[in-house]
């Protein structure tokens, strides 16, 4: 007991990061060995899962690796710090493989540093418990430990930066805040997303300096020095290498010929409808509409839907004038495109001006129950549940049920945090909440992997709500 005890008292990392270490571990050997099983052929090394956008980060990375140069701005330079060095030391697949591993550990650390300012954040040991064992055995951010994309280090930067956002908050000191600053940056330059936590904090560093001009002046400055700053550089090569002005990447349709400026038009369309789905999602409207099979039945859209340029009709025939631009050449593809854009223009102005309602109020909700209530997780490897032996069904299950628990519930507790919190410890919940609002209600992105940064919020949400039931462990 006396074991246990110290455990429940003692928050140091000698302690707890071996143990996250181990929990972790566990939880990447199985889905590292359902990896192996099902997609083989994506692999790096035996480790190192790719997908379709990994050549986009690491290809311009083993570029300058081999002394060629970042030759691409279509992702921003995030990897060159780490990457780099091991490409030279290891040679590119080694470096790959060495990529995992060191992704896997600022998981676990970040995963002690949330616990930590959990703790700070509430003053409950339960919080720190719960926080740190609940983060450990999640799949939903773990998963991406895995994987040669931006997703993982991205969120553990994120963590970084708010474990030494509130360090500044309790000590006042520069040198915290400038930590904060550079990790947030380094976020930014693997997904771009992270941009929307810099209004906010801003917000949050001036209530918090509200009666001290100097000090919240010299707060903001310090803050943003290392984006500016890493940005000037990232431009400055930008308009030496390319001789042109990009400020964070180049315009997409110029790096995937996926996403034209008709594909991006066609999804805004379906956006502002209210169906931001991902196009892989089986039996969506976005999936019919840009990705589905020739023959495949429409699925139900209401009626509130339709205008007086727009009806059922009309998407059936926008779809196949979609359908044909993909498959033709130039001059037909051209021909097809000016065609496609008139009538997606047209229709889209139809729908804001005739459409308020659904546009501007009932569509955002709907992305925010996407996004919020999805009753499903994304990205899981494994066969399909039909194919599961009973063990692999319950583990999938298991995670089902806990990411749509830690979603839900996270929310509305973070809301309740923010409304009822009468300290500056409310302004924290800002943070998350605005980045579910940019995401929801601005920009539509529904798509499970752009709620990453909000989990770990949610996560420490549902931990201060369970341990409102808990005893406080006594101390030594």
């Amino acid at each position: 007991m006396s074991i246990i005890k110290t455990w429940l008292n003692d928050f140091s990392w000698k302690r707890w990061l071996p143990l996250i270490v181990v929990i972790k571990l566990v939880v990447f050997l199985y889905f590292a060995f359902q990896l192996k099983a099902t997609s083989p052929d994506v692999l790096v090394g035996g480790w190192a899962a790719t997908t379709g956008d990994t050549p986009g980060y690491y290809d311009p990375a083993q570029h300058l690796a081999e002394g060629k140069g970042y030759d691409s701005a279509c992702r921003m330079p995030g990897l060159i710090p780490m990457y780099v060095p091991m490409a030279m030391l290891f040679g590119e697949e080694g470096a790959k493989i060495s990529m995992i591993f060191l992704q896997f550990l600022l998981s676990a650390i970040s995963i002690y540093l949330l616990g930590k300012w959990a703790y700070f954040i509430f003053k409950k040991k339960w919080v720190f418990i719960i926080t740190v064992l609940l983060f450990a055995i999640s799949s939903f951010t773990s998963i991406w430990d895995h994987y040669l994309m931006s997703d993982s280090y991205s969120t553990s930067f994120f963590i970084f930066s708010i474990y030494f956002l509130q360090r500044y908050q309790i000590s006042q000191k520069n040198k915290s805040l400038l930590w904060a600053g550079l990790f947030l940056a380094w976020a930014v330059f693997f997904r771009q997303i992270f941009i929307v936590a810099f209004p906010i904090i801003f917000i949050i560093l001036i209530i918090w300096n509200w009666k001290k001009w100097s000090l919240m002046l010299a707060s903001l400055i310090v803050f943003i020095f290392p984006l500016v700053l890493s940005l000037g550089l990232w431009i400055g090569y930008n308009r030496q290498q390319f001789n042109r002005e990009v400020v964070f990447t180049t315009p997409i349709e110029e790096c995937f010929s996926t996403y034209s400026v008709e594909y991006q038009m066609m999804t805004k369309f379906l956006i502002d409808m209210g169906y931001g789905e991902p196009f892989w999602t089986d039996g969506s409207v976005v999936q019919w509409m840009i990705r589905s099979k020739e023959n495949q039945k429409m699925p139900n859209i209401p009626d509130r839907h339709f205008t007086t340029q727009c009806n059922a009709d009309s998407l059936m025939l926008l779809r196949e004038n979609f359908r044909v631009y993909l498959k033709s050449e130039s001059p037909v593809k051209d021909s097809a495109a000016v065609t496609l854009r008139e009538r997606i223009t047209r229709y889209s102005n139809a729908y804001h001006t005739e459409k308020k309602f659904n546009y501007y109020v009932l569509n955002r909700l709907r992305h925010a129950q996407q996004l919020l209530v999805p009753l499903r997780i994304d990205n899981l490897p494994g066969p399909a549940f039909h194919e599961m032996n009973f063990v692999e069904k319950i583990i999938k299950i298991f995670y089902l049920v806990l990411f749509t628990v830690v979603v839900i519930v996270g929310m509305l507790v973070m809301v309740g945090l923010f409304f009822t919190k009468n300290n500056s410890e409310r302004w924290w919940w800002m943070l998350p909440l605005g980045l579910v609002f940019a995401l929801t209600m601005i920009l539509g992105f529904v798509e499970q992997r752009y709620l990453v940064p909000v989990y770990p919020f949610m996560i420490v949400a549902v931990a201060f709500a369970i341990s409102r039931f808990i005893k406080e462990p006594q101390s030594n």
